[in-house]
């Protein structure tokens, strides 16, 4: 049966939530539909590498109960999977049925790349990306003692530090000469390194997967330098992609995402994107808080608003293994636009990244309580010059 509503929002991460949470602060009364291929209300994506090997209910991780979408008047539509557009007809069709609206917003949110590794689709292999990937983890965690998480980015060493906390050995493989290759330069990446070892997490960089052993079961990697790694759990960590599939036959403008303006429009009417899905500027940051602004960006203006995304510094912080880890602004100093000011120390790591009289990036391990002023003052551009009057990072950030 063909159903209509006035908003209707692909997708219930935290883009499509705060698209909602938008709507309703500047239209009470107007219907709005939430549609999502998952049969959860939206949860907390950022924490599910927390509760890995451990009994979780998944209604402990919403962010609002039903109750709060009942008060709201948002229909949430799960378990269905959004097919394609028609954007002249405004009609979007799903697997179970064509649903009419008046303003779409596209907030489909991004899914687990799986290089191309022969085996990757035995027994034992996972990726995480959702409830239920957490749910099938967590049983098969009990029944392994030996697992290979492939990717030593921000996700893949939260789930190595989760998982290590289970009991299991753990090895992480990445395909980078460092770890955390998008978060932290060279002498950060080494500091960190020796602290994840002490730890009891082996690593292996600058390497790259040739296959899953195994028969129907995994029972190891097979590195493509010809060496082999056991383990009975294989976990691939190796980054998102923009889900677009049901978008491609649309008339919307589709390069890696689908591209918006500052106002987080499409180029069809009254389509809206943000998040993962949606590339901006020619990048697709696919984090958390930029996901989150984007979407209320697009709620608003979708209810009528003329609100400009303004573009924050991408930001990323790692809490596990008794680390605290924080970057955020540019840190890619290889042409030296930027003058470095930094600390070392045995298990901590400060570096400025400075452009003129500004703060242009940070790099933190170890105390971070001043991560959010960081990121601030990279936001507001403000004028440091009364700061930048030390060469020791820690000192500069205990100023501020």
């Amino acid at each position: 049966m063909q159903q209509e509503f006035y908003y209707v929002i692909v997708g219930n991460g935290i883009a499509g939530l705060s698209a909602a949470e938008a709507i309703r602060q500047h239209d009470a009364y107007r219907p709005i539909a939430v549609i999502s291929d998952e049969n959860y209300l939206t949860y907390s994506r950022l924490v599910l590498s927390h509760h890995l090997g451990e009994n979780i209910l998944p209604e402990t991780l919403y962010i609002h109960p039903q109750s709060w979408y009942d008060e709201k008047n948002i229909s949430m539509i799960l378990n269905t999977k959004a097919l394609g557009i028609d954007t002249d007809g405004k009609v979007l069709k799903t697997d179970k049925g064509d649903i009419d609206y008046t303003k779409l917003i596209i907030a489909s949110g991004s899914y687990c790349f799986i290089p191309p590794v022969e085996g990757s689709d035995k027994k034992g292999v996972f990726a995480l990306r959702g409830m239920d990937d957490l749910l099938e983890i967590n049983h098969a965690i009990k029944q392994s003692d030996k697992a290979i998480v492939i990717g030593g980015g921000l996700l893949g060493l939260e789930s190595a530090w989760g998982i290590k906390q289970k009991g299991l050995d753990v090895t992480v493989l990445e395909f980078f000469p460092r770890i955390l290759p998008r978060q932290m330069d060279d002498e950060g990446s080494v500091i960190l390194k020796g602290i994840i070892e002490n730890l009891g997490i082996e690593l292996y960089l600058g390497v790259e997967a040739a296959k899953i052993s195994g028969n129907d079961k995994a029972d190891g990697v097979v590195l493509k330098d010809g060496r082999s790694i056991s383990g009975n759990f294989v976990l691939f960590s190796s980054g998102v992609r923009p889900h677009v599939e049901f978008a491609k036959n649309a008339s919307i403008s589709i390069n890696k995402g689908i591209v918006v303006d500052e106002y987080m429009r499409t180029d069809a009417p009254d389509v809206y994107a943000a998040g993962d899905v949606a590339e901006y500027n020619g990048a697709i940051p696919a984090i958390w808080p930029i996901a989150n602004a984007q979407g209320k960006i697009a709620g608003i203006n979708a209810a009528g608003g003329q609100e400009k995304y303004k573009t924050i510094p991408p930001s990323n912080m790692l809490k596990v293994m008794g680390i605290d880890c924080f970057s955020v602004g540019d840190i890619n100093n290889q042409d030296n636009r930027f003058k470095e000011i930094k600390h070392v120390g045995d298990t901590e790591y400060y570096k400025l990244f400075l452009d003129g009289n500004r703060l242009a990036g940070a790099i933190m391990i170890g105390d971070i309580s001043k991560s959010m002023r960081l990121r601030s003052l990279i936001e507001q551009g403000k004028d440091m010059s009364n700061y930048f009057t030390s060469d020791n990072a820690k000192e500069i950030i205990d100023r501020l």
